[in-house]
């Protein structure tokens, strides 16, 4: 089994390419210590691997099945490495034509040996699209893609969300009918960075208690927003980068219509907005809602970083001329 495992790695770093992945310490696969290139950044990752293979149950015309190695070999987390589990199956050229990525936190630790059963219509779909979130009976939601999407699996944390605008991105990208280097890393940058915007968002939703910071709205109609934007270079995915909003707070925000003042943590409207407020009841309304203090999380770690305010002011220049 080590052998196969160990084979499965080498020929992941082979087709990703030392561009986007390093193998800094083979062990047995379980776990490989591997940085991952996401974004502009490497990604330490203890990476537990293994073989999609027949389903074993008798529905091979319709499933497939991964397992861990066996007992006594659960999944570890090494200090510095963040744990993934992910699954191999080989094409017909013997290399990797699909991944599946599963939720790799609540199987640290548990030694006994468990098999995840993959849908076959779902793994050809990948294989052939790029990306198909499936959510499995208990309600776990498994990536299954390209192996050159493994950066935006990576990308989305271990957080049980998929990424529905993975097969739109693939499609935008030409990566289907070209199959050319520019195309695939169209379709790579883009994913991690819708990734990033999901898994970010989650870990920002989470520390503000799921509530939006400028108006309190909850009911899981919360999304994370960038401070210091995901498109500047350097931009953290760091909770203090962020503030939880609602769809609304979130479009005024990054239409630079709503802002927060460095120190005080005072919610600033555009003059333009308190000025057609008074033709526009629901726009009234809306900022009758809006607080006059951002709220921010209770852990002092995760609240903003006045530097992220600065910088994003710095990046938009003339937007932000009205808050003088």
């Amino acid at each position: 089994m080590a052998r196969g495992r160990l084979r499965y790695l080498e020929l992941l770093a082979d087709q990703l390419g030392s561009d986007l992945m390093r193998v800094l310490s083979e062990r047995d696969g379980w776990p490989a210590l591997c940085e991952f290139k996401v974004g502009d950044a490497w990604m330490p990752v203890g990476l537990h691997i293994g073989l999609i293979g027949k389903s074993g149950r008798g529905r091979d015309d319709v499933e497939r099945r991964f397992q861990n190695p066996g007992d006594k070999r659960p999944m570890i987390a090494l200090q510095g490495y963040i744990p993934a589990l992910v699954g191999v199956r080989l094409g017909a050229d013997e290399r990797i034509d699909v991944m599946a990525g599963m939720h790799a936190a609540p199987r640290v630790g548990q030694a006994t040996r468990q098999s995840l059963f993959l849908p076959l219509q779902g793994l050809d779909a990948a294989a052939s699209g790029g990306w198909v979130d499936h959510v499995s009976a208990s309600g776990e939601v498994i990536h299954l893609f390209r192996p050159e999407l493994l950066p935006a699996h990576l990308a989305l944390g271990d957080h049980n969300i998929g990424l529905p605008e993975a097969p739109a991105i693939v499609e935008a990208s030409g990566w289907l009918d070209e199959q050319d280097t520019a195309s695939i890393e169209r379709a790579r940058y883009a994913s991690v960075r819708a990734a990033r915007r999901q898994g970010f968002g989650r870990e920002v939703a989470l520390a503000y208690g799921e509530r939006c910071a400028m108006c309190g709205l909850g009911s899981g109609l919360i999304e994370g927003a960038h401070i210091y934007p995901v498109e500047a270079p350097g931009s953290p995915d760091a909770v203090w980068n962020g503030i939880a909003l609602c769809r609304n707070h979130h479009r005024a925000f990054d239409l630079h219509r709503i802002a927060v003042d460095v120190g005080s943590w005072r919610i600033a409207v555009h003059p333009e907005l308190r000025s057609a407020s008074g033709a526009d009841a629901a726009l009234s309304r809306f900022l009758e809602m809006t607080s006059p203090v951002l709220t921010l999380p209770a852990d002092l770690a995760m609240q903003p970083k006045v530097e992220m305010l600065e910088q994003r002011y710095a990046f938009y220049g003339d937007q932000y001329e009205w808050l003088g």
